[in-house]
């Protein structure tokens, strides 16, 4: 722990309110209260950059990291800490962070309130060093309904589109001065799982805003946006969805083993060995020779982009990987992923399998056993939003 510093913010009915303490400056810039939630926006800056840690690496708070006074905390994840850069040429440095921190909603805005921050936490700036923590005294105690603080509005959408095998539905949309979530959710109709659920707004002049963050809240996912503009006209869209199939997969194919054995570190060996899966062609596109281990890359070759599968890794018990010999190559991880040219175009690009060790010399066939592969989605899922005008 690093010395400390006490320095109490006065009560005041305007923003922001400064509190300066060890050397480092937290001002609360903005209260914002919603319907459902509170939100406490915080700037932090060094005060003395000539000693304490570097705040580049300041780190997100623990709850065990602020005294509370008629506040509680919404849910387990705190908020969103995000860095302020320098503007100008040259190589950017942060000058400032930013920290959202999220409470229930407050019931009595005529009631006061504080937020004590009582620990600041950084991290290791190399791997043989050990973090810090700064401890001080940053107190803010204020009364909302005095600061004015901006109220939210909530917008019951209530509305579904099912295409492709899944349903997108949007619960709900709440509007505040700094910022619009969408509360939305996902069901597949075969009931097999699925992953990549980002959405995207797009405005009647074909302009489209991406969510800042997604939470995932007992299933359902709230994106939060930038402001949407009063009474606009709102497309809402889901992005392709992945959608497992949970059907065995035992892949076969030539390979020269000794080729491969004799490639130095780094090198990719192309192999371009054509396949079929569930119908579509594929291609075991090349081996990259890596230090102790070595890695498959497997493309969807349909051509125009076309393809909708891609091989999944349903876990690490899910791929074995052997040559004609007998060998079993321990699996090390993988990765899957799409082309795109835009949020709501993109195709089945190519999985990539690492394992452990080196290929015999002596093989000629491998042969890749998976639990299961994976089908893309496209939809299109769109629902069509009109916001109330301005108040």
């Amino acid at each position: 722990l690093l010395s400390t510093g006490r320095s109490q913010a006065p009560t005041t009915p305007s923003l922001p309110i400064v509190a300066t303490s060890a050397g480092m400056t937290v001002s609360l810039t903005n209260v914002e209260l919603a319907a459902d939630r509170t939100v406490l926006t915080f700037s932090i800056v060094d005060a003395d950059t000539g000693s304490g840690p570097a705040l580049a690496q300041l780190d997100a708070p623990a709850p065990t990291d602020l005294r509370l006074d008629g506040l509680r905390w919404h849910s387990a994840s705190l908020g969103n800490l995000r860095p302020i850069f320098s503007n100008g040429a040259g190589a950017q440095q942060i000058t400032a962070w930013e920290l959202s921190l999220v409470f229930d909603p407050i019931t009595e805005p005529a009631r006061e309130v504080s937020a004590t921050i009582t620990a600041l936490r950084f991290r290791p700036e190399s791997p043989e060093e050990r973090g810090q923590i700064l401890e001080g005294d940053w107190s803010f105690r204020f009364t909302p309904a005095a600061l004015g603080a901006p109220a939210s509005s909530q917008l019951t959408v209530d509305q579904q589109h099912s295409a492709d095998g899944i349903t997108f539905f949007v619960d709900a949309i709440m509007l505040a001065p700094t910022h619009a979530t969408v509360t939305y959710r996902i069901a597949s109709q075969s009931g097999s799982n699925f992953e990549s659920t980002e959405i995207m707004v797009q405005l009647a002049d074909g302009t489209q805003l991406m969510p800042k963050q997604i939470d995932n809240h007992d299933g359902a996912f709230v994106a939060t946006f930038p402001p949407f503009p009063a009474g606009a006209t709102l497309t809402i869209a889901l992005a392709p969805i992945l959608v497992e199939v949970s059907q065995p997969l035992t892949l076969t194919f030539p390979i020269d083993g000794r080729s491969i054995a004799s490639a130095a570190e780094g090198t990719q060996v192309d192999l371009h060995t054509p396949l079929v899966v569930a119908g579509e062609q594929f291609e075991v596109a090349s081996v990259t020779i890596q230090e102790k281990q070595f890695v498959l890359r497997i493309q969807n070759t349909v051509p125009d982009h076309r393809g909708s599968l891609l091989l999944r890794y349903p876990g690490e018990n899910g791929v074995t990987l052997t040559d004609n010999l007998g060998n079993q190559y321990a699996f090390s991880g993988a990765s899957t992923n799409f082309g795109k040219s835009d949020p709501l175009t993109s195709w089945a690009d190519g999985s990539s399998f690492a394992f452990t060790g080196a290929i015999a010399a002596e093989a000629s066939q491998l042969t890749l056993t998976l639990d299961g592969y994976a089908q893309q989605a496209r939809g299109p899922w769109q629902i069509l939003v009109q916001l109330p005008p301005a108040r």
